[in-house]
């Protein structure tokens, strides 16, 4: 929300520069180069992180930035500090409409482009190291100001992509509004080439994956999910995993999905979490059965406040266990909603044994109306609460010898 109220507040600056419609002039561009400038200056002292371990602290000049009204193109420079070296960075004849994407973390922008065009020079005493890169980050020093830098990087690119009629105003007009008001994945879906519609937004990757997913439309929803899943996003892979152990638009394979969920699990998913951890509980035909490691896993998805990973972890241990009552007993605490007929009739059991009748009784005759009769001791409990009148119930004999009928399978017998 923040985030969204902070881009609001420039919005109006972009209609503004979009309203101009002679070619950009040395004035305007003087501005914008002036402002990046300011925003970067502001940043003074604060770590940068380039990548493959070049962090350094910067200390910026007052003139940082520029784009030259002779060819449109951009130099920035960057004196640093790192390693208790000091150096100076300078990049220069940065063609800005060939960013190919414009992305705001919210502490700086990033300006990507589509080969290794831009020649670092690198100066820590005597020649420059000449380093060539696809990218490069202008720091700020806090959210407001990444969100103005960013937004004014929007409008540099797009009046200079303007001047070279490689878009027209209104197309620029009509883009940044629709960034502004619909939803990220729709966005994505509908401008897939904007420089706003980055490929590092794991977030929005998935977003546009996971609506095309529950649209049932899995063989669209696949490659979305996957690039989010390439960018570590627990929830695509918990979904790319689901998708292969049901056969959604792929060959049903169990031990991919096991393999996408222990992936979300390490992302910190919870839906992944409770995935592996049942594989380890149920599913011994992918893994070997280990009610340790299952245990381990329902734990994690715990610690991250799943109350459903609580119904897992009692389910895993004996009805007659003090385990199974304490995780039965905090899940129903925590407001835990059983739905699963099945499930009613193992907590009802374990509820039983720990002379919870009523709660029993309710959850027992549930789950035998919903899921069925069985072997199991389902229809002893009722008909014992009934026969002896546990708890509020009054003895009836009959009414205990019905539920016996109902839920005992007389095939076991």
């Amino acid at each position: 929300m923040k985030t969204k109220i902070l881009t609001l507040l420039f919005l109006s600056i972009a209609q503004c520069v979009f309203a101009q419609e002679e070619p950009v002039s040395y004035e305007w561009l003087e501005k914008q180069s002036k402002i990046i400038s300011d925003l970067q200056y502001k940043a003074n002292g604060q770590e940068i992180d380039f990548g493959d371990n070049k962090v350094v602290t910067a200390n910026y000049i007052k003139d940082n930035f520029s784009v030259s009204f002779s060819d449109k193109l951009a130099s920035v420079s960057v004196n640093f500090s790192a390693n208790g070296n000091e150096g100076l960075i300078v990049v220069e004849n940065i063609d800005l409409t060939r960013v190919q994407y414009l992305a705001d973390d919210n502490d700086g922008v990033l300006l990507w482009f589509p080969d290794t065009e831009l020649e670092w020079q690198l100066y820590l005493g005597g020649e420059p190291n000449v380093q060539k890169d696809k990218f490069f980050y202008f720091k700020a020093a806090n959210e407001a100001d990444s969100k103005m830098m960013f937004t004014t990087f929007w409008q540099i690119i797009n009046r200079l992509k303007i001047d070279k009629e490689l878009i027209t105003k209104n197309e620029a007009e009509k883009q940044w509004k629709d960034w502004e008001s619909l939803a990220i994945e729709d966005f994505y879906i509908k401008y897939p080439k904007s420089i706003l519609a980055h490929e590092f937004n794991d977030e929005a990757l998935e977003k546009v994956g996971s609506k095309y997913y529950f649209e049932k439309k899995y063989s669209e929803a696949l490659p979305w999910l996957q690039r989010a899943a390439n960018l570590k996003n627990g929830y695509a892979n918990y979904l790319l995993g689901y998708m292969h152990n049901k056969g959604q638009g792929v060959d049903k394979d169990e031990k991919r999905a096991f393999d996408y969920y222990l992936k979300g699990a390490e992302q910190g998913n919870i839906n992944s979490l409770i995935e592996v951890g049942n594989a380890y509980d149920f599913r011994s035909n992918i893994v070997t059965t280990n009610d340790d490691k299952a245990r381990e896993y329902y734990q994690k998805a715990i610690d991250l406040g799943s109350i459903e990973a609580m119904r897992y972890m009692a389910n895993s241990y004996d009805d007659s266990s003090r385990e199974a009552y304490y995780w039965f007993d905090k899940f129903l605490k925590s407001g835990g909603v059983i739905t699963s007929g099945y499930y009613k009739k193992q907590i009802g059991k374990v509820l039983y044994l720990n002379q919870r009748y009523d709660e029993a009784k309710k959850y027992l005759t549930e789950g035998c109306k919903e899921d069925g009769c069985d072997s199991s001791s389902v229809a002893g409990y009722i008909e014992e609460i009934y026969k002896k009148g546990l708890g509020s119930t009054a003895k009836d004999r009959s009414t205990g010898r019905y539920w016996w009928k109902e839920c005992f399978c007389w095939k076991y017998k």
